[in-house]
């Protein structure tokens, strides 16, 4: 059985976890740099012919820009992936470094480094970062045109369904309910079990006054139970049950959406969970 040396690769992560768990983020960094410093010594040719190795390089540098930004040590994360650069794959060294400045607060130099980033080598992850970073100026429109960038890139429906969740959020920012629906709708199709986040768009919408249109959502919603496989149909019938009374109580006090609760008593919602239990679908 092979001996785990004190000072191994292995040891030295597994001993950071520890010091994670303790609460000794310090600790955990030291034991992680060391790994990324050791391995950084080999050229980046020789790492790719010893993928092991290079992923461990990957866990330890990531891991340790990771606890370096929960440290508020940003000037050391940053200096720290444009050293490992070299040894990572393509901009993304880059792609953390502009994450790193917008955990700081520093909105523009990150759209700035993300903006050279989408001219050279425009992919997925940087369109998506880049809108991100647009969000955070609030450079709505400049955000809206980078996720459909990503859209345009996506290489599978996951990416798709991020890259609509994306302009889902950007257009609720903007206000713009309709262009916000139609995105939504767009990931739900993409991704049906995305259908338990039904409720909080139905709730935004209530609580933007569109009444109107979230009781057209609702009953919308409602058609599509029936195609869900039997099992999952219990948890949509009931939230459609519970935000339905609360639309009828809104509609039937004038549409007034703010002023006193909105929420049903606690006994008709019990009665509502014991009837999704026993209703047959």
């Amino acid at each position: 059985m092979p001996v785990e040396l004190p000072d191994s690769y292995d040891s030295l992560l597994k001993e950071a976890t520890v010091w994670v768990l303790e609460g000794d983020l310090p600790r955990a960094i030291d034991n992680l740099l060391r790994v990324v410093y050791r391995l950084r010594r080999l050229r980046p040719e020789t790492l790719e012919r010893r993928p092991t190795l290079k992923q461990t390089l990957h866990r330890a540098w990531s891991s340790a820009v990771e606890l370096l930004s929960w440290e508020e040590r940003y000037d050391e994360a940053i200096t720290l992936c444009k050293e490992t650069a070299d040894h990572l794959t393509p901009t993304e060294a880059d792609r953390r470094i502009a994450a790193l400045m917008l955990d700081q607060g520093d909105t523009e130099a990150a759209v700035a480094c993300l903006e050279q980033l989408s001219g050279p080598s425009p992919n997925f992850d940087v369109w998506m970062d880049l809108a991100l970073a647009y969000a955070r100026a609030e450079r709505y429109q400049e955000a809206v045109q980078s996720y459909q960038r990503a859209l345009g890139l996506a290489g599978s429906n996951e990416q798709a369904t991020l890259a609509n969740l994306g302009l889902f959020r950007v257009y609720v920012d903007m206000g713009d309910t309709a262009c916000a629906l139609e995105a939504w709708d767009m990931a739900l199709v993409l991704d049906p079990d995305l259908d338990g986040m039904a409720s909080d768009v139905i709730r935004w919408l209530i609580l933007s006054g569109e009444v109107d249109r979230a009781r057209r959502y609702l009953e919308e919603g409602k058609g599509l139970i029936r195609i869900l496989p039997q099992r999952s149909r219990s948890c949509p019938w009931l939230l459609s049950q519970i935000y339905g009374r609360i639309l009828t109580r809104i509609e039937d006090s004038g549409y007034d959406v703010f002023s006193g609760s909105r929420s049903l008593p606690t006994g008709e919602k019990v009665y509502l969970l014991v009837s999704s239990y026993l209703r047959r679908f």
